[in-house]
């Protein structure tokens, strides 16, 4: 179930952006959590859970490293929310990767 809110959360971070490269973490999370839901493939479950979590985390924290270059600029004010949600999002892609390492 956490997978698919990871992946709806990172649907509306791309909707939220435009950035078009923020939709394959979500669909990555999405199919990796209907994937464990349905247990079909029981076998293909976990390393399909653990890789896309860690495919999420890269581009997490790709992110947040691009929010945390504009921090002394003009924008600061405009890269806090963005920062926040990279950070918040990373730490949640972290925790995909244990659950499903460990059989979810």
């Amino acid at each position: 179930m956490l997978f698919l809110l990871a992946g709806a959360t990172w649907l509306v971070v791309t909707v939220a952006s435009g950035e078009l490269i923020l939709i394959w973490p979500g669909i990555a999370s999405i199919l990796s959590g209907i994937s464990l839901l349905l247990q079909s493939g029981r076998h293909l479950s976990r390393p399909l859970g653990v890789s896309s979590s860690i495919f999420g985390l890269a581009i997490a924290v790709y992110q947040t490293a691009l929010a945390a270059t504009l921090f002394g600029t003009a924008l600061a004010g405009l890269v806090i929310p963005s920062f926040v949600t990279f950070v918040l999002l990373s730490v949640v892609e972290l925790v995909l990767s244990y659950l499903a390492a460990k059989g979810y």
